[in-house]
């Protein structure tokens, strides 16, 4: 799985330019209207061989995005955030989704794992700066 920022495209874009990459991997992507910002999201058809256990959604476009891969016995949820130019209310929003997802995999290690990418400098804005996201040992 590979996350990209400033990608600066369009559908059009992605299927002339990652023509060649799509053979390989399945590509999900958020764009502006506008030359500004841009996210692609990659994920090895190796890896994730069924189109249908990935889904995505564009929490803020262009800017934040939630790509999940849903697996027989657990889920990867994974944030490609690049969050300049979001207003206070949608990540509010962002942050409650996040906040969830954080949750799942706290409680349940093994069955949900969550990844963030990106800049995080709004994490002191959820949940106290995010205490379950440092650094810890798991024993079985």
């Amino acid at each position: 799985m590979v996350h990209v920022q400033e990608a600066h495209g369009s559908q059009a874009g992605v299927d002339k330019f990652c023509a060649l990459l799509k053979r390989k991997f399945w590509i999900e992507h958020s764009f502006l209207p506008t030359a500004v910002g841009g996210i692609l999201s990659l994920v090895s058809k190796t890896w994730v061989r069924n189109r249908s256990s990935i889904s995505f959604a564009a929490l803020a476009q262009g800017r934040v995005g939630r790509l999940s891969v849903l697996g027989e016995r657990s889920q990867h949820i994974s944030w490609n955030v690049h969050n300049y130019g979001i207003t206070r209310d949608v990540l509010a929003g962002i942050c409650t989704t996040l906040n969830s997802d954080v949750e799942m995999g706290h409680n349940d290690p093994l069955k949900f794992c969550v990844t963030l990418t990106g800049i995080s400098t709004f994490l002191p804005l959820c949940r106290n700066g995010f205490p379950t996201l440092t650094p810890c040992m798991l024993t079985p």
